[in-house]
């Protein structure tokens, strides 16, 4: 058994990685805001199980409850393979910068 876990997984780039390792025996359990139906049909179709935690990994009480569910779900005697996904990230408003460092940018 092959356990993904994959966080951002309901849409964009995390919804098209899980799209590729939804396969049998593998269990794919996913880190979002939000439930992808799609991706479930897809699990059905090929047999594969998925599971959603529904996590604002922006919280951090969140995450902490989010990864001891995961962990309590995971057969470790059966698991030949538990991999990572971190998909999902945030980023602070991006502000302009000065004249310099669009400089520096533009000729490295």
């Amino acid at each position: 058994m092959h356990y993904y876990i994959v966080t951002g997984a309901s849409r964009g780039l995390g919804e098209a990685f899980v799209e590729e390792i939804l396969q049998k025996d593998h269990t794919v359990i996913c880190l979002s805001r939000s439930i992808n139906s799609s991706l479930q049909q897809v699990a059905e179709q090929r047999e594969s199980t998925i599971r959603f935690e529904a996590c604002d990994l922006s919280d951090t009480s969140q995450v902490l409850s989010a990864i001891e569910r995961v962990l309590s779900s995971i057969n470790f005697k059966a698991a030949e393979k538990i991999t990572l996904v971190n998909n999902a990230g945030t980023i602070n408003p991006i502000k302009k910068g000065d004249m310099q460092m669009n400089m520096l940018l533009f000729h490295t």
